[in-house]
């Protein structure tokens, strides 16, 4: 007697395989972009977080820009952790989770430690004269918030990794996009999501961009998002 049930054939069996397998590979990557999206949004919101809690501690502090970093008494020596400016911070954001990005699971933030998270303060042009900086191209620390001539236009934090600064000490020394590093990376400036990077600016606002836009230069060829003079 003829069953009433019909099998795959193995014909039917490897056609279907393969077309889940076509659609595996067109979706996975859309699926992982959607993800990146999620996780960069998520990251946005940390460096909004920490914007907010830097100008709390400005307001605090009579208009006064906090350095990157404090010496120890052991004068910089790296058997003792600096406190730094996201030790200055912390108990205004109250969450040490707030200075990790959701793309980096290294070098996670603990307090007064060598672990400094996923983000840095500028202290890009730390001489602030000579080789071809002016003199008012200084970085944004420790001087006062009206010094700064366009807050919405000086980087105040960026992405990084195993660092709570970025800095070169003028023109000569500026950085290069690097692009064959995986993430991208200026300095030690990280393109995390997908070749673009959160920036926390002066005035507070967060913005995404690439490194080729970090390295925009002013009229005298020095990368103008980095400084405190108005260009």
């Amino acid at each position: 007697m003829k069953s009433k049930y019909s099998a795959f054939t193995l014909i039917e069996l490897l056609v279907v395989i393969a077309i889940i397998a076509i659609l595996a590979a067109i979706l996975f990557p859309v699926f992982a972009k959607a993800r990146e999206k999620a996780r960069q949004a998520s990251c946005a919101s940390n460096e909004k977080q920490i914007g907010l809690g830097l100008l709390q501690y400005v307001q605090d502090y009579d208009e006064k820009l906090l350095p990157g970093t404090w010496m120890g008494p052991d004068n910089g020596s790296v058997d003792f952790p600096r406190y730094k400016w996201q030790d200055a911070t912390l108990p205004y954001i109250k969450s040490n989770q707030i200075f990790d990005c959701p793309s980096s699971s290294s070098n996670r933030f603990q307090p007064l430690s060598w672990n400094f998270g996923s983000y840095a303060y500028n202290a890009a042009y730390w001489n602030g004269c000579g080789n071809g900086v002016p003199q008012s191209c200084t970085r944004p620390s420790g001087v006062s918030m009206a010094a700064v001539g366009v807050p919405s236009g000086t980087v105040w934090v960026a992405e990084c990794n195993s660092a709570y600064e970025f800095q070169w000490a003028d023109k000569p020394s500026q950085p290069t996009v690097n692009k064959n590093s995986d993430p991208q990376s200026l300095n030690t400036i990280l393109a995390r999501h997908t070749q673009q990077t959160n920036t926390l600016w002066l005035d507070g606002h967060v913005k995404t961009m690439n490194l080729d836009q970090l390295a925009q230069t002013n009229g005298n060829g020095i990368y103008r998002y980095f400084t405190c003079e108005d260009d």
